[in-house]
């Protein structure tokens, strides 16, 4: 079982993980319903992204389409398949975990676990919510601190996922869409800033995030911008390699 630090169990919720993936041999992993603070329901579970999904807006697709896209606001009284559980909170075979391997530790803060259920999924296992399994996630709390570079490792993390499996003409295209997807949602919010006089913080946080990465796509997504410290400390090693023309000693 995979467990986030910003998690709290209720009462019989590993055991009945523990329950449904020993009745159910077909499961190759399964997760609970995470709850808010106030109880209210969480996302737990999504489909896996595609051009549509990422070019268009996803919350009408869920509208539209609600089988195909399932939402949290659909209640389950049983387990239901899925093509990804939220990694807050998830119990996996170790047979699982032999045959497609762990996370992939390039990926920073998002899309790891996406990339894993494509993975157990292509490999002919089914992934499951349950939804009488409950935890508390209080989720995205250090990510909420700095909003604008978190959501540049969102981009970057998708942009990853989509070459890693799709090649690079879906890249591309995606790459190409969101840029102009995002200075389209920028030029709207600052109508909307300067029809309210900036008084909306709302709006305000918006321009700021939107704003951010436009410039980040207009700079060609820079490894160093972001939130993991690591990305500056590989490009400082790369660039001692290239200076000195040989690789670091231990």
């Amino acid at each position: 079982m995979m467990l986030n630090s910003d998690t709290v169990l209720t009462e019989e919720a590993v055991d009945r993980l523990v329950e449904f993936m020993e009745s159910h041999p077909e499961a190759g992993a399964a997760g609970g319903q995470l709850l808010n603070r106030d109880g209210s329901r969480q996302n737990s579970f999504d489909s896996f992204p595609t051009l549509l999904t990422e070019l268009t807006n996803k919350s009408l697709l869920k509208i539209l389409f609600p089988q195909r896209y399932l939402h949290k606001t659909m209640e389950f009284e049983k387990p239901v398949e899925v093509d990804q559980v939220i990694s807050a909170c998830v119990i996996m075979r170790r047979e699982v975990i032999a045959q497609v391997g762990l996370l992939d530790e390039r990926f920073f803060l998002f899309f790891e676990e996406t990339d894993w259920a494509l993975r157990i999924r292509e490999a002919g296992w089914r992934i499951f919510h349950v939804p009488s399994a409950r935890i508390y996630h209080l989720q995205g709390q250090s990510a909420k601190q700095k909003l604008a570079l978190a959501r540049i490792e969102f981009f970057r993390s998708r942009y990853q996922y989509f070459g890693k499996h799709f090649g690079k003409n879906r890249y591309r295209l995606l790459y190409f869409g969101l840029t102009i997807k995002l200075a389209v949602n920028l030029f709207i919010n600052l109508i909307g800033m300067a029809a309210t006089m900036g008084i909306s913080r709302s709006i305000g946080r918006k321009v700021y995030v939107y704003s951010h990465l436009l410039w980040w796509h207009l700079m060609g997504c820079p490894k160093h911008t972001g939130l993991n410290p690591c990305h500056q400390v590989r490009d400082d090693i790369f660039k001692v390699q290239n200076d000195r023309g040989r690789g670091l000693s231990e």
